[in-house]
């Protein structure tokens, strides 16, 4: 029974990653998402016992963009560094905000292992994990995600400093 429950579940995770993206976009703040995604994220990070700060300094600047979006976008990202950490002896998380020219910059960065060499190519991809029990599309979404709203996604990874993620994208005259 807690097997079919498990298959559910990927399954119902599936059809929700292949259902096409909200398409109506409005100003959103991206301070204000990762603001009310953290009370969830440092539940999470407090159970594996990992440090999570952050330093919003993007305030009242809106991208183009839906809520949905972005929301799982920067939740997919957190938790990913969240989960990758969880091992070390004192695992931290940092989540930034930042104006860079004409662009909000958002970066996750991890003290953890870094990214497998062997995946590191193919990282975006659907069904790519380095995670026991991951289905591999947590990476694969937030790409797809990035693109429908024209942002730019980068990784840079090593096995002595950890992983940051980076995603830019240009600040909406529309606020």
């Amino acid at each position: 029974v807690s097997e079919i429950d498990r298959l559910t579940q990927t399954t119902q995770r599936l059809l929700d990653y292949a259902k096409p993206a909200d398409s109506r976009q409005t100003a959103v703040e991206p301070d204000r998402v990762v603001a009310r995604l953290l009370p969830i994220l440092e539940q999470l990070a407090r159970q594996y016992h990992v440090q999570l700060s952050t330093e919003l300094q993007a305030a009242q600047l809106a991208v183009a963009g839906s809520d949905a979006a972005l929301s799982e976008i920067m939740f997919n990202l957190i938790r990913n560094a969240i989960e990758a950490v969880r091992g070390c002896s004192v695992g931290r998380v940092e989540v930034h905000s930042r104006q860079l020219n004409e662009c909000v910059r958002l970066l996750v960065k991890d003290n953890g292992p870094g990214i497998d060499p062997a995946i590191r190519e193919s990282l975006f991809q659907p069904f790519v994990t380095a995670k026991v029990e991951g289905i591999g599309l947590g990476l694969y979404v937030v790409s797809e995600r990035v693109r429908e709203l024209k942002g730019r996604l980068s990784c840079q990874t090593s096995t002595n400093t950890g992983t940051e993620f980076i995603v830019e994208f240009e600040i909406s005259n529309h606020a």
